[in-house]
């Protein structure tokens, strides 16, 4: 006879040991020879127990938010270095995202006298100082430097109660 069979039960399909009806042969129904089988049934049957600790959240952090937070501060203090102190006055590093630096400019004239010495080389001796961080273009933008202060929404001011 086999020492395997089907369970009798509709919907399970999966195979038993066959064990004889003696109470000595049932509780040794796994024997030494036996243990590639025991070890296998291990391994399938304990799970391994969920992490619930927060370290995804350190490499999200780092991959996220400190390693740009560094590379804009090296683009920084190039830009503080390479571009004079009359044009650093009037623009702001708006931030550094893909390999693409926004800057914001305060006034036309400013942004065309910054748009020349970018073309006339400044733009590459920045990727020179910068080599270590993906520097591909910078992307200049009129407007004013201070954000804006956005009006209050209309629907906060009909639901006050007084």
């Amino acid at each position: 006879m086999s020492p395997w069979r089907w369970s009798g039960r509709p919907g399970r399909r999966f195979p038993r040991p066959f064990l004889s009806e003696s109470p000595a042969e049932y509780h040794g129904a796994v024997q030494p020879d036996d243990d590639s089988r025991l070890r296998w049934l291990r391994e399938r049957r304990l799970r391994p127990e969920r992490d619930y600790s927060l370290g995804f959240v350190r490499e999200m952090f780092k991959s996220r938010i400190e390693r740009p937070f560094h590379q804009l501060q090296a683009v920084s203090e190039a830009w503080m270095r390479l571009v004079p102190e009359d044009l650093r006055a009037c623009c702001r590093l708006e931030g550094l995202q893909r390999g693409v630096l926004r800057v914001r400019v305060e006034g036309s004239a400013r942004l065309y006298t910054l748009d020349r010495l970018l073309k006339s080389g400044l733009e590459a001796r920045l990727k020179d100082e910068l080599r270590g961080i993906r520097l591909s273009r910078i992307v200049l933008r009129q407007g004013p430097l201070e954000p804006q202060d956005r009006p209050e929404r209309r629907s906060a001011a009909h639901n006050d109660p007084s």
